[in-house]
């Protein structure tokens, strides 16, 4: 019989599912990450290839969990372009690539991470058909 392993990952913020298995005839409970946040001040290129590494991790284990960074500020080359990995979105509050730039937090950015997260969260999730016919997409 193989041996089933589950990993847990500390994460800043997450929004998950409690979901009730059995491995062996031992009852375990687990949470399955429906939403999850990786919270930053400051962000750059070395902490970036981390929060990648992280995503990845957690991606293999659940496809369908969002998962997003919110920083204060960005300060990765902007060459660097993480839109290949699998990083859903990151959101940068004070719209600022230095700390020594410092802005107040933007409200629409904050706005549009609540409404996204809502977005994902409230979708069809299997439902094909549903997704076909009211927002023309399948994915």
């Amino acid at each position: 019989m193989p041996n089933v392993e589950i990993n847990v990952k500390d994460q800043d913020f997450a929004i998950c599912r409690k979901v009730d298995i059995s491995i062996d005839d031992t009852p375990k409970e687990i949470k399955v990450p429906i939403v999850a946040i990786e919270n930053k001040t400051y962000l750059d290129k070395t902490m970036l290839e981390g929060v990648i590494a992280t995503a990845e991790k957690l991606k293999s284990g659940n496809p369908y969990t969002r998962f997003v960074v919110v920083t204060e500020n960005y300060d990765v080359d902007l060459k660097v372009d993480p839109i290949y990995s699998r990083i859903d979105q990151i959101y940068v509050l004070r719209k600022s690539k230095r700390k020594g730039e410092l802005q107040d937090i933007d409200s629409n950015v904050v706005y549009r991470l609540f409404t996204e997260t809502k977005k994902h969260i409230e979708r069809p999730w299997s439902n094909i058909e549903e997704k076909m016919r009211e927002e023309g997409v399948i994915l």
